[in-house]
C-alpha cells in the first residue's frame, strides 16, 4: 500500500510539473498580460481634444483603478471566432459576436477617407446565435432629460403595483449623441438606418425592446454642437434591468454585462450606469 502511495504521489507531481511548464510555454506571466498587449486603441476611450468643449465643461479626473481581469487563460481576450457555428457552445458562451457593423465609417455619407482625429466611433458586434448586438460608442453625450421613465430609488412599499413598463427608459430623439466624424455629411442625423436596425438589432418576441428604442433615436451631430457638461473618460457600460426582483434575470443581467465587457476588449471592469427607474 505504501509503494502504491509513493507511486501515486510520483505520478501526481509529475503531472503538475507538466501543466505548470505547459502554462509557462503557451501563457503570459503576470508580468505580460493582456492590458500590454491589447491595441492602444481598445484603452482610449476618448482620444483626442474636442473642439467643443467650453471652459465651463467638467470632465472626471483619469484616476479611475478600476479592478483588472484575472491573468488567467480564461480571462485572456476574447477573440471573435469566425468559425463558431451559430448552434455551438462557442457561439453561445463565447465570443460569437464575429460580424461587425461600422455605421459611422461604411455610411455614403463619409465623403473622404480621412483620419478620424476627433476620435469617435460607433460599432456593432452581431451575434447570429443570438440574434442581437453588442454596440460600443466613442465621444458620445446622453441628456437624461430626453429619457422617460420612473424616478427610480423609492421604497418597495410605495410604489406596489407600478407596472415594469413605467419604470423601462422611453427614448426621445437625441437622447444620445454622437460627434460627427470628419467630411460628414448628417443628413438626417441618424446614425443607424432602418434597414440596418432590424440586421443588427431584430425585434424578434420582444415587446419592449428598449436597446432597438436607444438605436432608433441615436444621432449625429456636428462638433460645433457637441457639447457636454461632465465627461466620464473611462468606460462606462449602461444596463437596463429586465424584472430585476427576480434572481434568474438578475444572474443573466450580470452575465451579459461581462460579456459585452470582454467582446468590447475593456482592459478593466467599466464603470456601470443603470438605465431604468426601478425601485430599491
Amino acid at each position: 500500500m505504501t509503494m502504491k502511495l509513493k507511486g501515486f504521489l510520483v505520478l501526481l507531481a509529475v503531472l503538475n510539473l507538466l501543466v505548470l511548464c505547459y502554462y509557462i510555454v503557451h501563457f503570459p506571466t503576470s508580468n505580460e498580460n493582456f492590458l500590454h498587449r491589447a491595441p492602444l486603441a481598445r484603452r482610449e476611450v476618448f482620444p483626442g481634444s474636442n473642439p467643443a468643449r467650453g471652459k465651463n465643461d467638467k470632465r472626471r479626473s483619469s484616476s479611475f483603478d478600476g479592478k483588472l481581469w484575472p491573468d488567467l487563460p480564461s480571462y485572456m481576450p476574447w477573440r471573435s471566432d469566425v468559425k463558431a457555428k451559430a448552434s455551438s457552445c462557442e457561439a453561445y458562451f463565447g465570443n460569437g459576436f464575429n460580424k461587425i457593423y461600422d455605421p459611422l465609417d461604411n455610411s455614403p455619407n463619409r465623403k473622404n477617407i480621412d483620419i478620424n482625429l476627433s476620435g469617435s466611433s460607433f460599432k456593432c458586434y452581431y451575434s447570429e446565435t443570438l440574434e442581437t448586438s453588442i454596440c460600443e460608442g466613442r465621444r458620445m453625450a446622453m441628456f437624461p432629460e430626453r429619457i422617460e421613465m420612473s424616478r427610480g430609488g423609492e421604497d418597495v412599499e410605495a410604489v406596489l403595483g407600478r407596472e415594469e413598463e413605467a419604470e423601462l427608459p422611453k427614448y426621445s430623439d437625441g437622447a444620445f449623441q454622437i460627434e460627427a466624424p470628419p467630411n460628414y455629411v448628417i443628413g438626417d442625423g441618424r446614425v443607424v438606418s432602418g434597414e440596418l436596425l432590424d440586421q443588427i438589432m431584430p425585434q424578434g418576441a420582444v415587446h419592449t425592446h428598449t436597446m432597438r428604442s436607444l438605436l432608433q433615436t441615436l444621432r449625429v451631430v456636428p462638433s460645433s454642437e457637441f457639447v457636454c457638461n461632465q465627461w466620464i473618460e473611462e468606460p462606462t457600460l449602461l444596463l437596463t434591468r429586465f424584472e430585476y426582483a427576480n434572481l434568474f434575470h438578475t444572474y443573466t443581467d450580470w452575465y451579459s454585462a461581462y460579456v459585452t465587457s470582454r467582446v468590447a476588449g475593456l482592459p478593466k471592469r467599466p464603470h456601470l450606469i443603470f438605465v431604468d427607474g426601478h425601485c430599491k
